[in-house]
């Protein structure tokens, strides 16, 4: 089946189509391609929670520093996630559905 991206996202210069997770993966959380793969996407949970927030932003590290190893990636977005969730961000635009 084919994923339709909910919108597309730029990281360092690289166009990437973001891609909802199938809530039915169990398996994983989240993907990141490579920005040298061909048809590269990144796959994430679309919603609300912490939870979501930390893998939207451990998914756009991997993005920005595809060569950083897991456990610094994980590092990174635990503290930025906290760090903004503090702030009270929340996403919601893509839930509205407005233009992000």
């Amino acid at each position: 089946m084919k994923k339709i991206p909910v919108f597309y996202h730029s990281f360092r210069h690289k166009r990437y189509p973001i891609i909802e997770l199938d809530k039915k993966a169990k398996d994983r959380l989240g993907q990141c391609d490579s920005p040298t793969t061909k048809n590269k996407m990144i796959e994430i949970p679309i919603g609300h929670s912490k939870a979501s927030l930390e893998v939207q932003v451990h998914e756009a590290i991997h993005a920005c520093l595809f060569d950083l190893d897991e456990t610094t990636v994980e590092e990174i977005s635990g503290d930025i996630s906290n760090f903004l969730w503090k702030l009270g961000w929340r996403n919601v635009s893509v839930l509205k559905g407005e233009k992000v």
